[in-house]
């Protein structure tokens, strides 16, 4: 994927890998430096190029995952840890972010114990996190079942509404 810089002398090419998880990732860029367009054009000697094999600083950039819980699951199960991963090798490199895990459950649970159950989702998020070495600002939110994914009265919504949603505040 390539896009142009923000003048017609300069190019900037990024390259993205894709995880398993679904996570893209900036894995490199790269950045030329051409004279004038002219010299895009074909003539090289008027053409300074900084190029390198090898990128010296990579960037990364990370989407933050929804985590997904089973029934009345107390376990992170092996989806929601590949999910995690990406995360977590992003912020161990990026300490100022603060981080927020929101948890939610479905409609089939009474108010008390959609709050307590969401609350203790988002926990063992939390503690995940921390035990694989991010020392990131980590809040936990419980809605319960407040704020629904979707609305639908079915198997597919119950199941998508029973989530731990990790983003930045």
């Amino acid at each position: 994927m390539s896009a142009p810089g923000n003048n017609s002398t300069s190019y900037h090419s990024k390259y993205w890998a894709s995880s398993p998880a679904g996570t893209a990732f900036l894995a490199c860029s790269l950045f030329l430096s051409i004279d004038s367009i002219d010299s895009f054009a074909g003539t090289p000697e008027s053409t300074t190029t900084s190029t390198s094999a090898i990128c010296e600083k990579a960037s990364i950039s990370v989407d933050f995952p929804t985590v997904y819980f089973h029934w009345d699951s107390m376990r992170l199960g092996h989806q929601a840890r590949a999910r995690l991963k990406p995360l977590i090798a992003y912020l161990k490199n990026h300490p100022e972010i603060k981080i927020r895990l929101i948890g939610s459950v479905d409609e089939r649970r009474t108010q008390a114990y959609g709050l307590v159950l969401s609350g203790k989702w988002a926990e063992i998020v939390k503690k995940y996190l921390q035990m694989n070495g991010v020392q990131n600002p980590l809040q936990t939110v419980a809605y319960g079942r407040e704020r629904p994914v979707c609305f639908e009265h079915n198997e597919d919504c119950w199941r998508r509404s029973n989530q731990v949603r990790v983003v930045q505040w």
